[in-house]
């Protein structure tokens, strides 16, 4: 079996995870080590969590990777966004392609809710299948500050 790296991402790193089930709380760490190192914070840094989790997760859940596959992770900040690739050998999954999301299906049972977050929260810049590899690139824009009204 490989032995997977998991390295605290700094302001451009990558991190590779064995797809089990410590692969989430280790992608959020990292993640959040990440979101640390490049000034990230408030509502940027909590949405790149949520989509790190949301994506992760569907990859465990529903990917059907090899027990012997990582998953990659690789973030970097480019100015007002934060680059999130992820490279992963299950099955081939375009999010731009999913179907349109069942409105009757409760948000708290699963059933899309991580689409929903990444069609509101990014951008996905590019998907590829390609060679027994996906490889998944969403932006992630820094929301409007809000100033207290009063």
């Amino acid at each position: 079996m490989s032995q997977a790296r998991h390295n605290p991402l700094s302001s451009a790193d990558t991190a590779e995870l064995p797809p089990d089930d410590h692969a989430i709380a280790a992608a959020i760490d990292a993640a959040e080590h990440f979101a640390a190192a490049a000034g990230c914070d408030g509502e940027w840094a909590m949405r790149l969590l949520i989509l790190v989790e949301e994506l992760v997760a569907n990859l465990v859940d529903h990917g059907d990777l090899p027990a012997d596959s990582l998953i990659a992770l690789a973030l970097a900040r480019v100015e007002d966004r934060i680059r999130l690739e992820i490279v992963d050998r299950g099955r081939p999954f375009d999010p731009r392609t999913a179907p349109p999301d069942d409105d009757d299906f409760p948000p708290d049972a699963g059933g899309g809710a991580g689409l929903r977050l990444l069609a509101t929260w990014a951008v996905v810049t590019s998907y590829d299948s390609a060679g027994g590899a996906n490889r998944l690139t969403i932006e992630i824009a820094r929301p409007p500050r809000t100033t207290p009204s009063g």
